[in-house]
């Protein structure tokens, strides 16, 4: 009961946080995120990214905000630390600290001197990015930090306090805030119509606005913008755009809130079938108590009075398990800070708050009440004076049939629904798992070099940079291939392109991501080709002699797509030599058809366009022999050897990515394993408990059954018989319950709905039933498996 109470105050925890508890910054309730919706001349829906045109726009519009912020989250490595880690950062203005009240523990925030096109290089850092970094150094405040080819002074640290808005990614720990258009800061180089998912604007509402006249005002003043600049988008002519605000609480809880309240209806339906197992022993221990009741009837004790000596017991009870419920939360809360802090939000703030507290006291004082009052229910006050002058044979309080049914019917039923619900979350779960990937990730490791520290700024400079390292990595023995491509789980945005008709009817628009690779880069990750040829050689030097000057433009651009992207077009996919246009570019010719790769936890190919790769980027993807992966110290010394000044940002295991990608799907399956066999542990037992005391009570009757000749199976069938009709109860009744759910919630249930509930359905019925089979017939082996005599002399 401790152990299930403990999950339950977890949970009840994280639901009053996601549910309840305001956020805590100052008017939560009027701080909103902008989004730019864009909508293409079908009026379909394109993207909901802003670009730093439409946050740099709506900073400025005073009539909707009385105060807003604009936040560009990236990263860097600090390049004066010895191990030049990789921080998270993030690009804002001195509205963000006040609009969020941060804390701070030396120094100050930003202030006006930081504001927009003020470039101050200035850096504020967290108390974590302080202990790790700067190892807590008294004075900080006088040190520098360099970040991306820029020294920053350091005017402040962030108190750990400090609860950081996960607007970009639930889990994401910023380590250093800078402002927002530092020279050479990445903001500073964006294209001003390009859609970001990085770039952010939360606002604070005026007081005499709501939400909805905000995005009226806005929206004009945006999409008149974005008319005066079509001329620079000769492929979205006709689109047009809209301007949505969201909730920030929206914004950070999202889509947990099902979630949390999924876990929580689980975690309760554990707990009653827990209490209808202490339910029943309880009423079994008052059955016990017959005399002691009754000598307390004797002397002058009224029911109200036997109530509260059941009450006592069973608050004492309660309190013990209530105390090692807490001690369970910590724990709980502990593991889920660690282990789920990527997944649901707010994680962080768990722990043993006053609502915990407060939860546990009311919990266990509840708890206590209903068990006493269950079990005084079983007594007759007015026949407790003849249980003293009585034998005390074939008098003695019982528990009713009909209260055994009742406990037998809701086990069931609960059983039933926690067994169908994990189930099918496990099944939901472990499809992107097991599911054919359509490319292999073993032996892989992606590497990106800093762009902004490599020795050549030309295109010919860095070809020949990129030339060095791939041969001082092929010479490598470790190494198996090096590919100069983008890698495979890159961060890649959405591109449009245009499939050109040629007058045999309307273009058609589709946005798809898009990677840069070699020749090389499909057989070493074993995406097999289904039409048409890969790169070669010389259309990757095509693409380079272009970007360098060496020929104006080339005519023999090309492409490959996946299945995904050809169904888009027609779909027979027959789409070779299909020209498609990306912008004002010269078309593509598409030369190639590969399979669709799956990237987890995705289950199905998204539509993807592989350019040639143009020779001078930053990304590669090195494959090793077997069990011969090289250290990132290695790694660094072989980029130095290459000419770069600076370590690599990113160094990584594929296989790892392609894990901690499926973590969410890892952490269900686990769960629900872990929580089914809880479930059938607890409904094992307490079907067990029921059905002894049935059985004992029984005892003389099965005595006198096999001393007239009934067999074995006879005295089998007839129990099971007898408890048939209530586990049969409970199944319908958990039936009921599920279509229920699924007519009042359509919406959040959706995905869950399918003629796949059938055979799990079925599966739970027989699991269920296994149980209940179990605990009928492991009572009855006692009287049937000894002389008929034994269960009529030990009747009493």
């Amino acid at each position: 009961m401790g152990i299930t109470l403990g999950t339950l105050l977890c949970v009840l925890t994280l639901n009053y946080l996601v549910l309840v508890k305001p956020l805590p910054y100052p008017d939560q309730n009027k701080l909103f995120v902008t989004n730019h919706v864009l909508y293409d001349k079908n009026d379909e829906l394109q993207t909901r990214e802003n670009s730093t045109q439409s946050v740099i726009t709506f900073y400025k519009e005073n009539t909707v905000f009385s105060s807003s912020a604009t936040i560009y989250y990236s990263w860097s490595l600090i390049e004066t630390h010895p191990a030049q880690p990789l921080v998270n950062t993030i690009e804002t203005v001195p509205e963000y600290f006040k609009m969020f009240s941060v804390p701070m523990i030396k120094g100050r925030a930003f202030e006006h001197t930081e504001d927009i096109d003020k470039r101050h290089a200035v850096a504020v850092i967290s108390y974590k990015a302080w202990q790790k970094h700067f190892n807590g150094t008294a004075d900080i405040l006088e040190k520098k930090i360099d970040l991306a080819g820029m020294s920053y002074q350091i005017i402040g640290v962030i108190d750990k306090r400090f609860v950081e808005p996960q607007i970009y990614g639930i889990g994401r720990e910023t380590e250093v805030w800078l402002p927002w258009d530092v020279p050479g800061n990445l903001s500073k180089v964006f294209d001003k119509w390009n859609t970001y998912d990085a770039i952010v604007l939360v606002g604070k509402l005026n007081k005499d606005i709501n939400s909805v006249q905000a995005e009226h005002k806005l929206t004009p003043i945006l999409n008149e913008l974005w008319q005066d600049d079509q001329a620079m988008f000769k492929n979205k002519k006709g689109w047009r755009t809209k301007v949505e605000l969201t909730a920030i609480k929206e914004v950070i809880i999202g889509g947990t809130k099902f979630q949390a309240l999924l876990m929580l209806t689980g975690v309760i339906a554990l707990v009653l079938i827990a209490c209808t197992n202490v339910i029943n022993l309880m009423m079994a221990r008052t059955a016990e108590m017959q005399k002691q009741l009754a000598i307390h009837a004797a002397i002058g004790a009224k029911r109200s009075h036997l109530h509260r000596l059941i009450f006592s017991e069973t608050s004492i009870l309660m309190f013990a398990a209530m105390l090692l419920a807490l001690l369970i939360s910590s724990i709980g809360f502990e593991v889920m800070r660690t282990y789920l802090s990527e997944i649901l939000p707010r994680v962080n703030e768990l722990g043993l708050h006053r609502f915990t507290l407060i939860s546990a006291f009311m919990l266990a004082l509840g708890l206590a009440y209903i068990l006493a009052k269950v079990s005084s229910q079983l007594i007759d006050y007015k026949s407790l004076n003849s249980q003293l002058t009585g034998s005390g044979k074939g008098i003695g309080i019982q528990v009713s049939k009909k209260i055994r049914n009742t406990l037998m019917i809701v086990q069931v039923t609960m059983a039933s629904l926690l067994l169908f619900t994990n189930i099918n979350l496990f099944q939901q779960a472990v499809v992107p798992i097991f599911q054919e990937k359509g490319f292999s990730t073993e032996e892989l490791y992606d590497l990106y070099l800093p762009p902004n520290k490599l020795p050549f700024l030309d295109v010919q400079g860095r070809n020949a940079f990129v030339v060095e390292i791939k041969r001082i990595f092929s010479e490598s023995p470790a190494v198996e291939f090096i590919s100069h491509s983008s890698h495979i789980y890159n961060a890649a945005r959405l591109n449009y392109f245009t499939v050109l008709n040629n007058g045999k009817g309307a273009d058609k628009n589709i946005s798809a991501t898009v990677s840069k690779i070699d020749e090389h880069y499909f057989d070493m990750i074993g995406q097999p080709i289904l039409q048409g040829d890969y790169f070669s050689i010389n259309d990757i030097r095509s693409v380079y002699k272009e970007k360098s000057g060496q020929i104006e433009k080339n005519e023999n651009k090309v492409v490959i797509v996946n299945q995904a992207f050809t169904k888009k077009i027609q779909p027979d996919g027959m789409v070779l030599n299909s020209l498609i246009q990306r912008g004002d570019s010269s078309p593509f010719r598409i030369i190639g058809i590969v399979k669709d790769r799956i990237h987890a936890p995705l289950t199905k190919g998204e539509p993807r366009v592989f350019t040639p790769s143009t020779e001078s980027g930053f990304s590669f993807i090195i494959k090793y022999h077997h069990g011969q992966a090289l250290s990132r110290e290695q790694i660094v010394s072989m980029v130095k050897q290459a000419g770069s000044r600076n370590p690599p940002y990113e160094y990584e295991s594929v296989s790892e990515k392609h894990l901690l990608r499926l973590f969410p799907q890892i952490t269900t399956s686990i769960t629900t394993i872990a929580l089914s066999i809880i479930v059938l542990f607890l409904v094992a037992i307490g079907l067990y408990g029921i059905v002894n005391y049935s059985t004992q009570l029984r005892q003389f009757e099965l005595g006198t059954r096999l001393a007239i000749g009934a067999k074995r199976n006879d005295l089998v069938k007839l129990i099971l018989v007898d408890n048939l009709k209530p586990i049969l109860v409970g199944l319908g009744i958990s039936i009921f319950i599920i279509l229920g759910l699924v007519i009042i919630f359509p919406n959040e249930l959706g995905t869950y709905v399918s003629l796949k509930m059938i055979p799990m359905f079925l599966g739970t019925v027989i699991l269920i039933s296994l149980i209940s089979l179990i605990a009928c017939y492991l009572p009855l082996r006692q009287y049937i498996n000894q002389t008929p005599i034994h269960s009529l002399r030990g009747y009493n």
